[in-house]
This record gives structure tokens, sequence and C-alpha cells, in this order.
């Protein structure tokens, strides 16, 4: 039971960590290129990066095994109402890499 709950909490602060890196990363390597007043304007095109999805799929790596982890530490070790916390938390991580996902 203590391991448990020492996984759970490593894994909420990682998850959290990881989830503020996933987002903070920019969607497309050109994405600097709106605020360059020498390039265009704000609401401008910028050009398709074809990689983007690779890159984001590297970045999005840790905080789905992390999610997986948590989600089978709540599974087989906590009980009550940590156990519904962790399966919170870990659905909130993939949804949010879903998300992140559906708006690249």
């Amino acid at each position: 039971m203590k391991r448990g709950i020492k996984l759970f909490y490593s894994s909420l602060i990682l998850g959290i960590v990881s989830s503020l890196v996933l987002w903070a990363v920019p969607q497309n390597k050109y994405e600097w290129m709106r605020m360059d007043p020498a390039v265009g304007t704000h609401g401008s095109q910028v050009p398709i990066d074809l990689d983007s999805r690779a890159t984001l799929a590297i970045i999005a790596t840790p905080a789905v095994m992390i999610a997986l982890v948590n989600l089978a530490n709540a599974i087989l070790r906590l009980q009550g109402a940590l156990r519904v916390l962790a399966i919170g938390f870990s659905v909130l991580l993939l949804v949010m890499v879903y998300a992140k996902f559906q708006s690249s």
C-alpha cells in the first residue's frame, strides 16, 4: 500500500511536469513567424511543418507512459478515493495528449 501511494504522488508530479512541457511546445516549428513583423501579421498563415506530428509524438511519450503506469498502479495497488483520483488523473493526461494532437 505504501509503495502504491508513493508511486501515485511521484507520477502525479511527473505527469504535471510532462503535461506542462507538452503544452508549451509549439505545434509547428514555424510558429515564431506569426509574431515576427518582418515575416507577416499576427493572423497570417504559417508554412506547414510535415514533421510536427513526429516531434509531438516524441514529446508526448512521457505523458502517456506516466498515465499508463499511474493507471496500472491505481488498478493493482490503490484503494478507495485515491484509486478514483489516480484513474481520473490518468484519464486527464490521456485526454490532454489527445487534445494536443487534435489541435495540431
